[in-house]
């Protein structure tokens, strides 16, 4: 059981479920070895005080857990412990949820993105990264500048789900989506970051492709950031700027991190010389390769590197990783030795990493997690008490052993959402018995699981002592007609004997369920509605806008176009749900149910945009579908490969998936 300070002390303690929390408390003062130390209190991870009589297995302490402590005020905090953890409030100047705000900070800050196509040519020939200072004067063979102007950026329109797009003029005037991509890698000497190239090419294999629909931009820090050598005063200024807020390019939500976390493999070392700055010729000059100051500590050792790493995992979305709370970060940079260029940066880097930390965690209100192995999942178990204010947590498609399942129901959420997890009974009883403690809890969602009797009899305790809960509890076909005996309930007839089947249907209220479809419906069209307004106001954005918005919502192309047939040019917000609200019948969506289906991909991503296997799997069990099933559905490709939208569709339709 490990014990924590805000200070940033880790305690290790015994497990031993039968021994009392009192002698547990007495084991961390005593391991703390710090003088007129009084540990008042243990804090469990659901933010309840542990009474001192109880012991660990009565305070559902499990094995491997996180516990708090409170110690008398004067005994290990210091005035500069006090002052470190006060700096752990939330700094950063930019919302890290609103694409708006990235946009403002790039603008801010002077950070020039790149061009995809840009590095695609460099690439070709033959050539390597270059400085922010000379690739200001670089183009791309259509005429573009390398570096992504300002004045687009201000030109880039953002809607109401945080997509970013901007419209282009040539060859004929039409709307590309934009996509900003942060690329986090190791500098492998000091004058150049990729003498070699190496890097420059895995950019190109990772990055989605440019097309005719989607611009790709990107940050690259020695383009992206005016370089030490020549830098004149506003650039050094707009560089600091950058420095002090570097986090948000690494933890916003708008933007994908890449991240290069090989070095250059020694088969790819060729002699040859690479533009960098020079102190002595003071400027930039053609150096040799091997008179470059190299740095060989690999990525996974440098403290800046798994900074930004960390960062990366901030996300609603965890895939494949998730991020370390504070102290064990700490712990885990220690125990790593992670290098540093400066010696000071260590613990600037850990107090950056708990502020922000601190600031998503925060403010996160959704969390979705797939595709999470074992050290994924007791990352997650330590960091959910973190989150404070979750509306949703989504964990479908992981196989839960019995402590993350129990972890995941102690968090702090509304809805929660378990299927295809692998759960069994006693798995079942361990969530009811944190739901039950649980007063936000209004949805819980349990599909694809082997629940048996002992679990559906769990579930119905926790129906019984919350009657507004809703549980979505979907049986495999071959357990529904098992026949197990059937304890009396409220309702059920002495003695009768029924399936598995109809045991979770019986936990299941038709007429409750309608009507919170029903609600949720207005309420959802409302939140939109109030979305469209906060973000446009009294602007009026044109019909073929509001088509745009329609078909990205499901509805055909031609059904959008008859319903805006009589509208003017330009419409406002209101008029616009005014129509919508006015419409005895919304046009139904496409006439097949393929299209119905493939719509709102296609009109966001376009019918050659790509997503990675693994998403493909997580869209597939989110919906229901087993992950076994999904994972050999798509057997074909790797994790981190890319499948287009068409290909998926073209996939999946004749399967009995669809």
């Amino acid at each position: 059981v490990h014990v924590l300070l805000m200070s940033g002390q880790d305690v290790s303690c015994d497990p031993q479920p039968d021994r009392t929390v009192r002698e547990l408390r007495e084991e961390v003062q005593k391991k703390l070895q710090l003088e007129n130390t009084k540990v008042l209190e243990l804090i469990a991870s659901s933010g309840e005080k542990l009474r001192d009589e109880l012991t660990l297995n009565e305070a559902n302490v499990d094995y491997g857990g996180f516990l708090s402590a409170i110690v008398a005020p004067g005994a290990v905090m210091s005035e500069d412990m006090v002052e470190e953890v006060e700096e752990y409030a939330p700094q950063s100047k930019y919302d890290l949820q609103d694409p708006k705000q990235l946009i403002q900070f790039l603008l801010d800050a002077n950070i020039a993105l790149v061009r995809l196509e840009y590095l695609q040519e460099l690439l070709a020939a033959g050539r390597r990264f270059l400085r922010r200072q000379e690739a200001e004067g670089e183009f791309t063979a259509a005429g573009l500048p390398a570096l992504v102007q300002a004045s687009e950026l201000q030109k880039v329109e953002i809607d109401p789900i945080g997509n970013m797009s901007i419209c282009v003029k040539d060859p004929s005037p039409h709307r590309v989506t934009v996509v900003i991509e942060s690329i986090s890698h190791a500098w492998e000497s000091m004058e150049h970051p990729d003498p070699h190239g190496f890097q420059l090419d895995q950019i190109i294999q990772m990055c989605p492709p440019v097309t005719s629909t989607r611009s790709v931009w990107l940050f690259y820090d020695f383009m992206s950031l005016y370089q030490y050598g020549g830098r004149t005063p506003p650039q050094e200024g707009y560089f600091r700027q950058a420095l002090e807020q570097m986090h948000t390019l690494y933890a916003h939500e708008a933007i994908k991190v890449r991240i290069l976390d090989e070095l250059t493999p020694e088969m790819w070392k060729h002699p040859g010389t690479v533009m960098a700055f020079s102190d002595q010729a003071g400027g930039v000059i053609a150096v040799s390769i091997d008179q470059l100051r190299a740095n060989s500590t690999p990525y996974l050792l440098r403290g800046w590197c798994q900074a930004e790493r960390q960062w990366s995992r901030l996300r609603i979305s965890l895939e494949a990783c998730v991020p370390m709370p504070p102290e064990l970060f700490r712990h885990r940079m220690e125990e790593q030795g992670l290098r540093f260029t400066h010696h000071d940066d260590k613990e600037t880097v850990l107090k950056l990493q708990a502020q922000v930390f601190a600031e998503k965690v925060r403010t996160t209100k959704q969390l979705m997690a797939e595709n999470l192995d074992e050290e994924a999942l007791n990352t997650l178990c330590a960091a959910l008490p973190f989150y404070v204010d979750l509306d949703e947590i989504v964990v479908n498609g992981n196989l839960l052993p019995r402590n993350a399942a129990v972890a995941v129901a102690k968090a702090n959420a509304c809805s929660f959402q378990m299927e295809s997890c692998g759960l069994k009974d006693e798995d079942v009883e361990g969530i009811v018995s944190s739901l039950l403690r649980c007063k936000k809890v209004e949805k819980l969602r349990l599909a694809h699981n082997d629940i048996g009797h002992r679990g559906l009899q769990a579930l119905r305790k926790l129906k019984k002592a919350k009657p507004d809960l809703y549980i979505d509890l979907q049986l495999d076909e071959e357990d529904e007609g098992d026949e197990l005996p059937h304890q009396e309930g409220p309702g059920d007839r002495p003695g009768a004997t029924t399936g598995l089947g109809a045991e979770a249907e019986g936990l299941a209220q038709d007429d409750h369920r309608g009507r919170l479809s029903q609600q949720k419906g207005l309420a959802e069209f409302g939140k939109v509605e109030a979305k469209f307004r906060s973000t446009f106001g009294q602007e009026r954005l044109t019909r073929q806008r509001w088509v745009d918005v329609l078909t990205t919502a499901g509805i055909g192309f031609e059904d959008a176009n008859a319903l805006l047939k009589d509208c003017d040019q330009h419409i406002s917000v209101a008029s616009f749900f005014d129509l919508l609200r006015g419409k005895t019948a919304i046009p139904k969506a496409n006439s097949t149910l393929r299209d119905q289906v493939e719509a709102p991909f296609t009109s966001t991503l376009g019918p050659d945009g790509l997503l990675t296997q693994q998403r493909w799997i997580g869209i597939l069990t989110a919906i229901g579908c087993r992950l076994e099933g999904a994972q050999t559905l798509l057997k074909d490709w790797k994790p981190a490969e890319y499948i287009s939208v068409r290909s998926f569709f073209d996939l999946l339709w004749p399967n009995s998936y669809a």
